[in-house]
């Protein structure tokens, strides 16, 4: 479902932000943006602390690991945009060139249209093991 007041129901200031944005980068802005700008004090800023929290709080997940779990999670979704944000997050911390987004892909193609979480782990641990890595 998606709600028609993310396209006009914001201030000022955001309209600005995003026509820059949409000048500066030739894209659309994307959903997610217009949802944590419409209500910033109700959603977009507690919603900032609980993603900051998971993606880069403590965890027995490495970096690389919970952006290749999110970068899953947006090609399962169809999200092209996110999947290669994720993805490139992942190679960095990878440090390998293209690591991150070949292990989705392959997980995904492992499973076929069953591939599950557990693929895309399993496939990044393979790859970091092989390369003799301690992630």
């Amino acid at each position: 479902m998606r709600l028609r007041i993310l396209d006009s129901g914001h201030s000022f200031g955001t309209k600005a932000l995003f026509a820059l944005i949409r000048t500066v980068s030739r894209q659309p802005v994307l959903d997610v943006v217009k949802l944590v700008k419409y209500r910033a004090d109700f959603y977009g800023g507690p919603m900032q602390s609980v993603t900051h929290e998971a993606m880069r709080g403590p965890s027995t997940w490495s970096v690389c690991d919970r952006e290749l779990m999110a970068a899953f999670v947006a090609q399962t979704n169809q999200g092209e945009f996110c999947t290669k944000a994720h993805a490139a997050v992942a190679q960095g911390a990878y440090r390998d060139g293209e690591k991150g987004f070949g292990v989705v892909v392959r997980a995904r193609h492992r499973g076929h249209r069953g591939a599950t979480a557990g693929n895309v782990a399993h496939a990044g641990q393979a790859d970091a093991g092989a390369r003799g890595e301690n992630r």
